[in-house]
């Protein structure tokens, strides 16, 4: 069996609640976006979370260890009867009882659907969801994400504290949004890459995406489509994958660096680049592009649009006393 060091980004589980990742790593603990808790993020024991290995791909960091025997549970509904009543506990309804569980839903629909023919009409505009606390904004978005996929929109969400993900810095702010496009029909682990890799299959390269005079992404895109012709994306995947969500794990120099090393590649033919530059005056300006460049992108792979949803959260914090909540 193999036990992995924690990583930021790493696929984990935790027990009764399921499948997660890990955002951010705080001493023995980290900080795990939960999947059936809509992203919401809790802080837990590393030495309670279990490590999910991917496509049998192992990392330098992992260390072998003897194989233990895995618990498995043998009957599927219970488990997620289990995983919605921890949902519910927090607040949270389940996206497969989103609509039985959901009161005021024709009106709440019909607004939606109001949203999303603007949105078609303009694709340049926002919405607020406001409220006092507990009447439900963060299901009201989370419906409005279950309705848009429905239409044929890529949805992508973000949960910002003011602390671990903030509007004032960017970079982390992206990579948990990113993130969060396995929640439709894009592969799980690198759901952002895999848009990509559609709009390129689909023949759909642009000349240019977002900015002609500097085009991150379009630059991006054409390293991926010469890693996919030259058969080193899935060699590289998660190289590629970590730089175009906006990880921390590696700059774009050091994507370059290392896929470089192969003796068919040459710098002039990679080109990776991080989505937030080093100006911190021009953070903002990038931030936008990103959301923007990717609309473009989702148009380009087949989708209808994009819809962002930016949800103001708690995080709970796990101590060895009680779960804290912090506003």
């Amino acid at each position: 069996r193999l036990i992995k060091v924690p990583f930021v980004g790493m696929p984990v589980e935790i027990d009764q609640l399921g499948r997660g990742k890990i955002t951010k790593l705080i001493g023995k603990n980290a900080l795990v976006a939960v999947d059936v808790l809509d992203g919401r993020q809790i802080e837990w024991p590393v030495s309670s979370i279990k490590p999910i290995l991917v496509k049998d791909q192992v990392r330098f960091d992992t260390v072998v260890q003897p194989r233990v025997p895995v618990k498995t549970v043998k009957n599927d509904k219970i488990s997620t009867l289990n995983r919605a009543l921890e949902s519910l506990r927090f607040g949270l309804v389940p996206e497969q009882y989103i609509e039985e569980l959901t009161l005021g839903i024709e009106e709440l629909n019909t607004w939606a659907q109001t949203c999303f023919a603007r949105i078609m009409f303009n694709p340049r505009c926002g919405f607020e969801v406001n409220g006092p606390y507990g009447t439900g904004k963060s299901h009201t978005l989370a419906l409005i994400r279950y309705l848009a996929r429905k239409k044929g929109l890529l949805t992508a969400r973000v949960e910002v504290d003011g602390q671990n993900v903030s509007l004032s810095n960017p970079a982390p702010l992206l990579y948990s949004l990113w993130n969060s496009l396995a929640e439709n029909d894009l592969e799980s682990e690198n759901p952002l890459l895999n848009l990509y890799v559609k709009v390129i299959k689909r023949g759909n390269i642009p000349t240019s995406v977002i900015n002609e005079d500097y085009d991150r992404i379009q630059n991006n895109i054409e390293t991926i489509h010469t890693l996919m012709r030259t058969g080193y994306l899935d060699k590289y995947t998660h190289v590629v994958d970590a730089v175009i969500s906006s990880s921390n794990e590696f700059t774009g120099r050091q994507a370059v660096k290392i896929i470089t090393t192969e003796p068919n590649l040459d710098r002039s033919q990679i080109k990776l680049d991080n989505m937030i530059g080093h100006r911190v005056k021009e953070r903002p300006y990038d931030f936008i592009e990103s959301l923007a460049g990717h609309a473009m992108l989702a148009k380009l792979a087949g989708y209808k649009g994009l819809v962002v949803t930016i949800d103001e959260f708690e995080t709970e914090h796990k101590d060895k006393k009680n779960l804290v909540r912090v506003e």
